[in-house]
């Protein structure tokens, strides 16, 4: 025999050994599982008339762009946005002094808030759709700071 014919024969043989330890190991693997005895059918039950607990989960949401806001939202996008809502959330956040509304008090020299509009018109939304309204200040407003200037305007890029 050739070199050539003695690498081919040595490859055959161990071709076909490999096949042969394969086979072998797949069938005792098949003849293992299906040689298990087949488990029981298992029934729980479960006992609804004395529950242990009940969750107290409930959901919400925060507005934090004015999409739902009827003064830029034609009714066509508010419309489906609210009834997701009120079947969704239990709460409503909005977020103001910073991002999400404009602060309703601007300006340090007047002597009130002179801006409720935006924040009347997302209180109005979480009611109209059930929900309870959430405030979250994102920062201290600038008559808490006892401060004369505001950090952050509405708009401002750091603020976004």
């Amino acid at each position: 025999m050739t070199g050539d014919t003695v690498g081919r024969t040595r490859h055959c043989w161990v071709s076909g050994l490999g096949f042969l330890l394969l086979a072998a190991l797949g069938a005792t693997i098949f003849l293992s599982l299906r040689a298990q005895p087949a488990s029981p059918d298992i029934i729980v039950t479960t006992d609804h008339s004395h529950p242990a607990s009940q969750s107290e989960f409930a959901p919400g949401v925060s507005l934090v762009d004015s999409t739902l806001d009827p003064a830029t939202a034609t009714q066509q996008i508010s419309s489906p946005g609210e009834t997701l809502l009120r079947g969704a959330a239990t709460y409503v956040n909005t977020p103001i002094m910073g991002w999400g509304l404009p602060d309703p008090w601007p300006d340090p020299t007047t002597p009130l808030p002179t801006n409720w509009s935006s924040l009347d018109a997302r209180v109005k939304l979480a009611i109209r759709v059930g929900a309870i309204p959430v405030i979250t200040l994102c920062e201290a407003p600038w008559w808490d700071e006892k401060a004369t200037t505001i950090q952050w305007r509405h708009g401002d890029a750091h603020a976004r």
